[in-house]
Order: structure tokens, then C-alpha cells, then sequence
């Protein structure tokens, strides 16, 4: 599951591989050898990667950690990535930089976007985020879209103080939105509708 590209002619996927393990591994789309991109100790449920290393959430630990490229890592190794726990699943890679982003559930509802700088493990507030939608995504030319119902906002940590009205969505039966995600080119967008049961 959590298929996403991998290079022009790849693609990484989380493979179940029997209770607790859930690795990261990445093929080409003809087929080919399969290679293990991501060995986890904690049962990985979302993920994303840049030329760094790649950051994860641990699954039933609702924590991220992060593991290095190239870095060798065994029983016992797990606690040199931790990064932060109460973490959301909405991770990513910030565009044109080396650093990420994710949901950090802080206590009394608090849920604030913050970047991390893998080097320095530095996490660095960005924006507050509402706590019914951890939702976001990142727009190629460097800002962040996230939902609330069904108007799109945007926020650009270049220039935002606050999240700012970017289009009302007028399309039948979309009520509220949540995970998203943009096209390379920055022309698309898709959207999943959480509809109420």
C-alpha cells in the first residue's frame, strides 16, 4: 500500500511482511528487481523521501522517525531515528529544499505544521492547522493546500502569517475535504471527500 513514484521508471510501496514488519521497498513499473528502500523495527504506515533519507509513521505509535540515506540500521537501532511522537500521517517533502513537514499533535488540540531539518533534526513551527482536518499538501511552487470544508486554502511560509482563502470548490456533493495531493506540474489537484456516515 501508500504506492508513490520513485524516479522516472519506479515506484515505492509499504509491503506487509507478517506482524510487526512493514517495509518500504521500490521496483519498476515493468517489473524487474525489487529493492528494499526502508528497513523499520516499528510497522511503517505512511512515509515520504527526499535525497536525505526518508521520514516515516510509525504505525500504532503515532510517532516519526527518520532514517538517513544510506544508513545501516539493525535490532536496537530504532531509537537513534525517533524524531517526534503524536505525529499526524500528513509527512512530505517540502519542495526545492532538503527538509520536510508534518502534523504535530500537540497537547489541548493544539496541532501545529512544522519542518523538519534532517541534519540538524531541528523542528520548526510553521503554521497551526485545524484539529478535524490534518490534511495538507504541498504545491510545487512552495506553498502548502489544505481543506476546510469544502473551501481550498493556501499558505506560503515565504510570505503567510495565516492560512488564506484560495478558491470555494463548487463541485457536486464535495462537502469536506481532506488528503490531498498536487501534480509535479502544479496544474491538478486531487481531493478526497470525507463524507459523514
Amino acid at each position: 500500500f501508500s504506492p508513490q513514484p520513485y524516479g522516472p521508471d519506479r515506484f515505492s510501496y509499504v509491503l506487509q511482511e507478517g506482524n510487526p514488519y512493514q517495509h518500504v521497498w521500490h521496483r519498476a513499473f515493468e517489473g524487474g528487481e525489487t529493492q528494499r528502500l526502508l528497513t523499520s523495527y516499528v510497522p511503517v504506515g505512511y512515509y515520504t523521501r527526499n535525497e536525505k533519507g526518508v521520514l516515516f509513521w510509525g504505525r500504532y505509535a503515532y510517532a516519526l522517525f527518520f532514517e538517513p540515506t544510506g544508513a545501516e540500521v539493525g535490532p536496537g537501532a530504532g531509537e537513534s531515528l525517533y524524531v517526534v511522537d503524536q505525529a499526524g500521517r500528513s509527512i512530505h517533502a517540502i519542495p526545492d529544499t532538503d527538509h520536510f513537514s508534518f502534523v504535530h499533535k500537540q497537547s489541548n488540540w493544539s496541532w501545529v505544521i512544522k519542518r523538519l531539518d534532517p541534519d540538524s533534526k531541528a523542528a520548526t513551527p510553521l503554521v497551526p492547522i485545524s484539529s478535524d482536518n490534518e490534511d495538507y499538501c504541498w504545491h510545487p511552487d512552495g506553498f502548502m493546500i489544505t481543506a476546510d470544508g469544502s473551501k481550498l486554502l493556501k499558505f506560503a511560509p515565504e510570505g503567510d502569517e495565516w492560512w488564506q482563502d484560495l478558491v470555494q470548490l463548487e463541485a457536486p456533493g464535495l462537502t469536506k475535504g481532506g488528503r490531498c495531493a498536487v501534480s509535479p506540474d502544479g496544474r491538478y489537484l486531487a481531493l478526497v471527500n470525507l463524507r459523514s456516515n
